[in-house]
């Protein structure tokens, strides 16, 4: 029977979240060597989802618990100067990320639920970059980068109920990306551009698990093993022009092909879906966007993208891709110098 879309949920299924946030930053000035900039952050996120069905008389309930915490520590160096007269421009970093996800099912019939599934999924996640902008004439600038990441999963999984055999898995996996661009100054600061770049997306932790229904009305958190790193072939051309010393404005167009795009399929995987990758997608369109420095301590800004993301083999050759707006947009504004080295923006 066809599921109807503009039903709501079950009247007694609940579900509830909390994210916190927190981020440092420290700033070295080495003088004429460059500088070292680093972040370290921390984030938690907490989820709680219920599930209540009713079937002959008996209320069967399913309460999916689970706790996201990822740390991140991302020192890079930063360098401008000369190199045989040209003007150069240096970043290399490293960027080291710890995440962890703990999940926990607790599963009764008629009856307070208890715990009946624990599973656990580690992601650590090494990566080491630089990216270079050389001017070759006064107003032609080739920039060239490149990045390597390296990843390892731990994951593990226990089924109290003795259904399900355990699992512990551990898995590693590494990517290479690049990039190469060129810019033509036609006026002042205003330029046009070409790039090409290919990128790398590695599943996150949360990915990696998914809500399977083993039985009517019993849910079940089950970790995916299965998924590979994502990666793509970008192509860009714009235009950055000036209109005034003090207002900016953007055109890109862009073309992309990715392998094995990681998307939440929920046709083949009901009800909740599953992150699987698809072997062929294409993303294509339009970026227009607008700086404006007002005041000497107020700059505003706004952009607007269109994309067309498609699948491009079967089985949903064709189709637009779930989860991909077409049309995005967004404004916002920064308030810079309100304190020494003190940045405000929404």
């Amino acid at each position: 029977m066809a599921a109807d879309r503009t039903a709501g949920k079950p009247p007694f299924d609940e579900a509830e979240g909390t994210d916190q946030y927190l981020k440092l930053g420290l700033d070295l000035d080495l003088g004429g060597y460059g500088s070292i900039v680093t972040d370290v952050s921390y984030r938690d996120r907490e989820s709680d989802a219920e599930f209540v069905d009713e079937f002959f008389g008996s209320l069967y309930t399913t309460e999916l618990e689970r706790e996201a915490k990822t740390w991140a520590i991302t020192p890079r160096y930063l360098w401008n100067g000369e190199i045989f007269e040209h003007a150069n421009r240096l970043v290399a970093g490293v960027d080291v990320y710890w995440a962890e996800l703990d999940l926990e099912t607790f599963f009764g019939v008629d009856a307070p639920p208890v715990l009946s599934d624990v599973a656990n999924a580690e992601r650590d996640s090494y990566g080491f970059y630089f990216s270079n902008e050389f001017s070759l004439f006064d107003n032609l600038i080739l920039s060239l980068g490149a990045r390597h990441q390296q990843v390892r999963y731990d994951l593990s999984q226990e089924d109290l109920t003795g259904f399900l055999a355990p699992l512990s898995e551990t898995i590693t996996d590494r990517e290479n990306a690049y990039n190469a661009g060129l810019s033509f100054l036609y006026y002042g600061k205003s330029s046009v551009f070409v790039r090409a770049n290919r990128s790398l997306r590695f599943p996150f932790t949360d990915e990696m698990v998914e809500t399977v229904e083993i039985a009517p009305f019993t849910y079940q958190l089950q970790l995916n093993s299965d998924l590979k790193p994502q990666t793509g072939q970008h192509y860009e051309v714009g235009v950055r022009h000036y209109f005034t010393p003090d207002i900016l404005g953007r055109l890109t167009l862009f073309h992309a092909q990715m392998k094995d795009e990681i998307f939440l399929d929920k046709i083949n995987f009901p009800p909740f879906g599953s992150n699987v990758n698809h072997p062929e997608t294409q993303h294509q369109g339009i970026e227009i966007g607008s700086t404006a420095e007002l005041f000497k301590k107020l700059t505003v800004f706004g952009n607007y993208s269109y994309t067309k993301a498609t699948f491009e083999k079967d089985p949903f050759k064709h189709n637009d891709i779930p989860a991909v707006p077409k049309h995005k947009a967004n404004v916002g504004f920064r308030i810079h110098d309100m304190a020494p080295g003190l940045v405000f923006s929404a």
